[in-house]
């Protein structure tokens, strides 16, 4: 119950998503890198890569016709992005890898740690 009320929060302070974060999300969920991406949208990778980096703010539901609930390996990805933390970064406050860290945030390994750091961190902004 506890993983459920810790997705809620986390979601609830991403909020809504950006176009590029979606594009962000949609290429993690194929498994491609930018390059890859590039190619299948048959653009050059510094078009792909600029559209990923647009700061644009048209928000994108959540829950649109076409685009599945995030899952909170994903909001954990999206909140170190907006805090324009690196995973190394994140991988040293945690006392961890970098190659960890992108594990988890792929959903391939267990996050509980990825979990807590982000819980504290929000905990600590209240403080």
């Amino acid at each position: 119950m506890r993983f459920i009320e810790e997705k809620k929060f986390l979601k609830e302070k991403l909020g809504k998503i950006t176009k590029s974060e979606r594009l962000i999300v949609e290429r993690r969920r194929r498994g491609n890198t930018p390059k890859a991406e590039a190619a299948r949208r048959k653009m050059s990778i510094h078009t792909y890569k600029r559209f990923e980096k647009r700061d644009t703010y048209n928000e994108i539901n959540f829950h649109g016709k076409y685009f599945a609930p995030l899952g909170i390996f994903e909001i954990c990805h999206l909140l170190r992005k907006r805090a324009k933390k690196t995973g190394t970064v994140v991988a040293c406050e945690m006392g961890v890898s970098k190659g960890w860290i992108s594990l988890m945030e792929r959903g391939i390994r267990p996050m509980g740690a990825l979990i807590n750091y982000w819980m504290d961190q929000y905990n600590d902004d209240k403080a």
